[in-house]
């Protein structure tokens, strides 16, 4: 049987770029891995830019995906990418693609990551003002998909697909927990807690249904060099997009589990971008706009404090654990939400203070 190296060298072989030089580049929370790819001199090669029409350029890298069709799907991926650059959105145009076994060849956006560009630097006021511009950019992108038609054969992010979610905490947050400090959440405490969450999230006032591309936050935006407007924002990781409410990609951009905001003023800084975006989609109303931020906000919260303590438990992908704490301060600052009242409470009753800082010294180790 051939490796998954031999057949990675294969297929480059085939697209005319068995001679680039390889390295990787990044792997994820997922199976996937990918690589960049350099080639002995540029090539030109026809692109789409997404909206009926191709350019013409020389290109000298490219970026490999390698997700094991045993593992990961790529359609998904590629449905997603031809509706969002129809869209007018700036995902990575596919160069070439073997769906049998799970090898797409991107575009290269390069390395200017939102989270590389505002990450170890000296905070300063010309700083602050790239956080600020590099974040209204990433609304109006969503401003922009919001006001777009919905994608053909997505799911929608319904109460059963939120709550399975949610059950995420149960099962891995639960016993790494018990196995860190010997706490116990009762069973029928879970069973409270989500009836509680599936209570808030049932009684979320309706607002019309939009694209959710799901993990859109600091590490999966760049600037491209070179373009403008929603062109020179590059946009990554969409692959389980799905149909629900306009205020969960807001949460995942700003309470993102794996950077803070280098202003002080945090809650200003998220209250600023919220009514920027409200003000240019006056049809949501502001007060429905915050209840779904907040209810949502606490439900993605809850799921992602269960993956990263899967990806510890299973995976052995400890490295996730120091975000915890803040993804507690996240949930947090939703639970000051009156209508999530009842699980504010039962987070002060299960996992008090006490016990999250212990998640701190835990992560920390």
């Amino acid at each position: 049987m051939e490796s998954r190296e031999q057949q990675k060298q294969d297929f480059l072989t085939r697209i005319g770029w068995g001679e680039a030089k390889r390295g990787f580049l990044s792997g994820d929370a997922s199976f996937r891995s990918y690589e960049r790819l350099r080639l002995p001199r540029p090539i030109q090669i026809t692109l789409p830019d997404g909206a009926g029409a191709v350019e013409s350029m020389d290109i000298e890298f490219a970026v490999l995906m390698d997700a094991p069709p045993d593992k990961e799907e790529t359609q998904p991926f590629i449905r997603m990418t031809h509706f969002l650059r129809q869209a007018g959105l700036r995902a990575p145009a596919i160069l070439a693609q073997d769906v049998l076994h799970g090898f797409l060849l991107l575009e290269d956006f390069g390395d200017a990551r939102f989270t590389r560009m505002l990450a170890d630097k000296v905070v300063n006021a010309a700083l602050l003002k790239q956080e600020k511009e590099l974040y209204i950019k990433a609304v109006d992108a969503l401003i922009h998909l919001h006001g777009q038609g919905l994608p053909e054969g997505v799911a929608k992010y319904d109460l059963n697909l939120l709550m399975k979610e949610v059950g995420l905490f149960k099962e891995w947050y639960a016993p790494w927990l018990s196995a860190m400090c010997g706490h116990v959440i009762s069973s029928q405490a879970f069973v409270e807690m989500e009836t509680v969450m599936a209570a808030a999230l049932q009684a979320m006032p309706a607002l019309a249904e939009v694209t959710v591309l799901r993990d859109y936050h600091a590490d999966n935006l760049m600037v491209v060099s070179g373009a403008r407007g929603l062109q020179a924002l590059g946009v990554l990781d969409y692959q389980d997009a799905v149909i629900g409410s306009p205020a969960y990609d807001l949460v995942s951009l700003l309470e993102d589990a794996r950077r803070d905001f280098l202003t002080a003023e945090h809650d200003n800084f998220v209250g600023a971008l919220l009514h920027y975006y409200q003000m240019n989609r006056p049809e949501v109303a502001m007060d429905d706009l915050l209840y779904h931020y907040h209810v949502l906000g606490a439900q993605r919260n809850l799921k992602i404090i269960g993956i990263f303590c899967r990806l510890a438990l299973r995976d052995g992908k400890k490295h996730y654990l120091p975000h915890l704490p803040r993804v507690f301060g996240h949930l947090n600052r939703d639970l000051r939400h009156p209508a999530l009242s009842k699980l504010a409470q039962w987070v002060q009753l299960n996992i008090p203070a006490e016990l999250q800082k212990i998640s701190q010294r835990v992560a920390d180790v």
